[in-house]
């Protein structure tokens, strides 16, 4: 699978029909709340069906810094504490994740990770994603906050047709009726052209299809309807426990589902009124884990 950046923020993969992608976001991995046994059993599974893994932000947690006002001691790993907390986080997980870094193409970057550049005047993702690379000979490629993953789907060595994800790590609450809904609605309103839309963020775990309406640029002009995917990725970090003490329940906040989704894209040919068209279609199956 061959796959090539373009600037900052352009990730452009090579696959083929029947291909499968673990989309997942917010695993905040340094936190100790972080459910690394349902990541494992994720990753795994997404191993075993031959997936590749894309990460939307928030790989990391990273609140534990010197200039961090969210610090809390009980909020940081036995094996991160010392005089150099931010090399002990990103050394470990580069020791985590090196079994997977042939399986793992892009990680973006999270309102954790820009934190701790604005306070820290350091780029944790880019250097987690470098050491990695190093270690394994892997070519694992970071993003940015936003951006876009062009696919392209081959049917056989000659023909492909392309298929637009348009990735944006999240902003604002999620709220606890609408689940970040709105921002997805919102988002649609403005981004022309994508297949997908996919958010994380906000810790929830939905999938919605839209139908978006438009008109043929050639005679004889006819009506065309295109599907669009809102996709949100949830978290691996249980901040409910047991729903007795912490921020998130003072907050009055409720318990998040642990995963992401698994997506997998298929080159079809459809006919409709006469014309007969290739696309690309793509199925979405939840993977989470009851805590």
């Amino acid at each position: 699978m061959k796959t090539t950046k373009y600037g900052r923020n352009i990730i452009e993969i090579e696959c083929n029909d029947g291909d499968k992608f673990l989309l997942l976001s917010d695993l905040h991995f340094d936190h100790p709340k972080c459910r690394r046994d349902l990541l494992e059993q994720h990753l795994e599974q997404a191993i075993k069906e031959e997936a590749k893994i894309l990460i939307n932000g928030d790989f990391f947690c990273l609140m534990q810094g010197k200039y961090d006002k969210r610090a809390s001691k009980q909020d940081i790993r036995p094996e991160h504490i010392g005089h150099n907390y931010f090399d002990l986080v990103v050394n470990e997980a580069v020791e985590w994740w090196a079994k997977y870094a042939h399986h793992l193409i892009f990680v973006g970057y999270g309102n954790h990770e820009t934190s701790v550049i604005k306070r820290n005047e350091i780029d944790l993702t880019e250097r987690f994603v470098t050491t990695l690379n190093y270690k394994t000979g892997a070519n694992v490629l970071n993003g940015g906050y936003a951006g876009w993953i062009v696919f392209n789907v081959y049917r056989n060595p000659s023909t492909y047709r392309k298929f637009f994800v348009k990735y944006h790590h999240g902003h604002g609450g999620g709220g606890p009726v609408t689940k970040g809904v709105i921002q997805h609605q919102r988002m649609g309103a403005q981004v022309d052209g994508a297949d997908v839309l996919w958010m994380g963020h906000v810790h929830e775990l939905y999938h919605h299809v839209n139908i978006k309406e438009s008109i043929s640029r050639t005679m004889p002009y006819r009506n065309l309807q295109k599907i669009q995917h809102d996709i949100r990725t949830s978290t691996y970090k249980d901040e409910f426990e047991d729903g007795s003490f912490g921020w998130h329940i003072e907050r009055g906040a409720y318990g998040k589902p642990i995963g992401g989704y698994l997506m997998q894209l298929h080159y079809d040919r459809t006919q409709k009124e006469g014309i007969d068209k290739a696309i690309v279609s793509a199925d979405f199956k939840a993977i989470y884990s009851t805590i």
